[in-house]
């Protein structure tokens, strides 16, 4: 797959898929910020060589999770965080999952999650 295809594909359909669907605004949000990911317009860093003043401009990333520059980077950082968390026992597999009974509560109400991952209910 060439470099940049979902980006593309974003680029082209977003609008018209958000504008015909009901879209969370975080989502939204995620979206936005993936769309604008290295666009020198949205700020950079220049370096300057001092020898013979050649310029490079580097676009800063989005640090969006659906960003497929920067999400691999955010899952990566949230694996070492729950390696850290977990208990002090071998595991080979982990698996998280909502209970069935209560997925319709989640889904109402996605904000009753912590940023830590934890649940308040």
């Amino acid at each position: 797959m060439a470099r940049g295809i979902i980006k593309q594909i974003f680029t082209e359909q977003w609008e018209k898929f958000e504008a015909n669907n009901k879209v969370r605004d975080i989502v939204s949000e995620e979206i936005n910020k993936m769309l604008k990911c290295r666009d020198l317009s949205e700020g950079y860093s220049e370096y300057r060589c001092p020898t013979c003043g050649e310029r490079k401009y580097v676009a800063f990333k989005c640090k969006s999770r659906f960003c497929t520059s920067w999400g691999k980077k955010a899952t990566d950082d949230w694996v070492e965080n729950l390696c850290h968390e977990r208990l002090d026992v071998p595991h080979r597999h982990m698996v998280f999952t909502i209970p069935e009974e209560l997925r319709i509560v989640f889904l109402r109400d996605r904000k009753i999650r912590e940023p830590t991952g934890h649940s308040r209910i």
